[in-house]
């Protein structure tokens, strides 16, 4: 599993991403272990977690960088899964081979991956220079 360790720029990058979008939820995709950020951004503001409506562009991205190795969103309080975020996690984690990185409106980010029994367990996160 690749860890959890944040370059302090990228960091930056998900705050001001999360700061943008209040109150709605900020997404996106982490590329080349984490030092990567693309922004899902979409028109239906009904559209949360990181779902993004537009599949071709995900494809793009994962031709162009690879698979995601984190997938970002926010929450408009606590940095913690959802029970839809852990139907997503038991699925995409596995197939993707990243973390799930939230952040709370309080700017606190947190990491989630799964156990070796396929449950989802908070792991710790780096901010790195």
């Amino acid at each position: 599993m690749i860890p959890a360790s944040i370059q302090k720029n990228i960091f930056k990058q998900l705050v001001e991403w999360t700061k943008a979008e209040k109150p709605n939820e900020a997404a996106g995709y982490l590329f080349v272990h984490n030092t990567l950020f693309k922004k899902i951004i979409t028109d239906n503001k009904s559209v949360v977690h990181f779902f993004d409506d537009n599949i071709e562009k995900l494809l793009r991205m994962v031709e162009k960088y690879g698979y995601p190795t984190a997938i970002f969103h926010s929450h408009p309080c606590s940095a913690v899964p959802s029970g839809t975020d852990y139907n997503y996690m038991i699925t995409t984690i596995p197939f993707f081979k990243c973390v799930w990185l939230i952040m709370s409106s309080k700017m606190e980010l947190r990491a989630w991956s799964l156990d070796r029994f396929d449950r989802v367990k908070e792991i710790e996160v780096e901010i790195i220079e």
